[in-house]
């Protein structure tokens, strides 16, 4: 029983997809803008996934900046039935107001 338990945790953990480094080549954004209310920031936008890989599921942070470099916030987004070359919209919310955003940036987290 251990080893079938054994072999199942291995298989699950190489059907995983992680990734550490910014995504912009592989995962590229457009048209993202933003709009700010009384619960915070919602992000709206598109991403293409560039990889070579589908996902069933695509978890990214998206890093929002000023134009200081200053890191503002970082969001969580969640793209569900990813497939290769396909382009998807997006959206994100921040419980922060920020209104002096100059710059995004997309990381891709963990795929499956």
């Amino acid at each position: 029983m251990r080893k079938v338990a054994l072999c199942l945790l291995m298989v699950l953990a190489l059907s995983f997809t992680y990734g550490s480094a910014f995504a912009e080549d592989k995962f590229p954004l457009k048209n993202v803008s933003y709009t700010v209310n009384d619960l915070g920031t919602e992000f709206i936008g598109e991403v293409t996934n560039n990889s070579g890989t589908s996902y069933t599921m695509a978890s990214f942070k998206l890093s929002v900046y000023d134009a200081n470099e200053k890191l503002l916030d970082v969001v969580d987004i969640v793209i569900n039935n990813f497939e290769d070359g396909q382009t998807r919209s997006f959206n994100g919310i921040s419980m922060k107001q920020i209104s002096e955003i100059s710059r995004f940036k997309l990381q891709f987290e963990v795929g499956i």
